[in-house]
């Protein structure tokens, strides 16, 4: 069917096979429900409702693309299927074939779930199933560089804060000579307290965490902790 700009049908094409291109100009491609033109400013191709007046919604199959995707407004999602137990998968190439590494879950309590199942991995050796990365740019690292997580959750009057983290920091930059150490901390009477710690430069003893058993918290602990921090590796628990 070719139509005019206003919409007004022109007349059909028989059924026929083209030899040659078909070139529209500035103009545009009218389907029953939608619109398809240029971007404009190098964009590539739009398609717009019927109105032209918004994005209209594309079903495929499968999508290859060869360099970005770009969110044109904020926030986008990326939704699985609406029903228990549906998810979409994130799989990445081990060589020989592709394997899930994560999935965005679909459940009454949703979740992201991180790693994979045991198939062409050794099931007496540690696999990696997430990797945390900070540095290896165009900078040398020095002492007390690290990276962290952190742990929000809501209190009594809706405010999300940290209330738990884990920071891994080098105390010793030097190559070949490095030392790190690790701090787990939580939110004690409203404020940030280590629980535990591992590394040389790590402190002989450590804060209880709030509700932990007292006998953990005696002067046997912190005398245990003290010898203890003559390793030059250890790791005290107090939650």
């Amino acid at each position: 069917m070719l139509v005019n700009l206003s919409g007004t049908m022109w007349g059909e094409l028989p059924a026929t096979t083209f030899t040659g291109d078909i070139s529209l100009g500035a103009y545009k491609l009218k389907l029953t429900d939608g619109v398809l033109k240029t971007a404009g400013e190098g964009d590539g191709f739009s398609f717009r409702n019927a109105a032209d007046s918004d994005p209209a919604n594309i079903r495929v199959n499968t999508v290859y693309w060869n360099q970005n995707i770009y969110a044109s407004t904020s926030p986008v999602s990326i939704l699985p299927l609406a029903a228990d137990g549906a998810y979409v998968q994130l799989q990445a190439w081990t060589g020989a074939v592709f394997f899930e590494i994560a999935r965005l879950m679909s459940a009454a309590d949703p979740y992201l779930q991180i790693g994979r199942d045991d198939t062409g991995v050794g099931t007496a050796a540690i696999t990696d199933m997430l990797v945390l990365q900070a540095g290896a740019g165009t900078n040398n690292e020095a002492a007390n560089f690290g990276l962290g997580i952190s742990m929000k959750i809501g209190n009594a009057a809706s405010q999300v804060e940290e209330r738990a983290s884990i920071d891994l920091k080098l105390l010793d930059a030097t190559d070949a000579s490095e030392d790190v150490e690790l701090n787990v901390n939580l939110m004690i009477a409203g404020a940030a307290a280590a629980v535990a710690a591992a590394g040389a430069g790590a402190p002989a003893g450590v804060v209880p965490g709030a509700g932990v058993p007292a006998a953990v918290a005696t002067a046997a602990f912190a005398a245990s902790s003290a010898a203890l921090a003559s390793s030059s590796a250890f790791l005290i628990f107090s939650c």
